[in-house]
């Protein structure tokens, strides 16, 4: 799975948030050969469920989904909300794909579940009182264009909303987005080992 060094970037094979599913599987099996041997691994991974993350958000890991549901610090895959998803789409934030704005779903981090309490402030986020790294929303992206986000204040999360987003500074989170609908996270993933280099557990 080829996904974005930033989330916020523009459309290139470079910086892409997740690639799509027969990209990323081909991708992680293309290094252990070609031809043949390539065609079977790359069909073992889909059977598997196998998701390969490069982007610095999220550890770089080979993952499996799984179908358990999310607790708190797992790592997900989930759709962009709108009205995000369609300013995401037009900007070329995140690669094409099947979510709403037709877009490809994001790797994030659970850090808030139903009924924890979310505080928006110009540090960053808190949750139940404690500081998220690198959680303070950007005011513009790349291309200097004006970035929407949650405004400071606090929230309850309800039974149907969770906050997800990443230890980085760029991550498009729930400090931009807002809480994610329970229905926009598709799958758990669980980290099976580290892409060589990276050492975040």
């Amino acid at each position: 799975m080829i996904a974005i060094p930033s989330d916020i970037r523009r459309r290139n094979d470079r910086h892409r948030d997740m690639a799509h599913p027969c990209v990323r599987r081909w991708i992680a099996c293309g290094m252990l050969g070609s031809g043949l041997l390539a065609m079977l691994c790359a069909g073992m991974a889909w059977v598997a469920n196998l998701h390969i993350n490069l982007t610095p958000s999220i550890p770089r890991r080979l993952y499996q989904a799984t179908p358990q549901s999310p607790s708190r610090h797992d790592v997900v895959l989930a759709c962009l909300p709108q009205p995000f998803a369609a300013l995401a789409s037009e900007r070329g934030y995140v690669a094409a794909g099947a979510c709403p704005g037709h877009l490809m779903p994001v790797g994030k981090v659970v850090y808030g579940v139903p009924g924890d309490t979310v505080e928006i402030t110009t540090r960053g986020i808190r949750v139940n009182g404690r500081l998220l790294p690198q959680s303070r929303a950007l005011s513009q992206d790349d291309q200097h264009r004006k970035l929407p986000h949650v405004p400071e204040g606090t929230i309850v999360l309800d039974s149907n909303h969770w906050w997800l987003d990443a230890p980085h500074a760029r991550s498009l989170g729930s400090r931009y987005v807002g809480p994610f609908p329970r229905q926009a996270i598709l799958t758990t993933l669980r980290p099976l080992w580290l892409v060589a280099g990276d050492t975040r557990r």
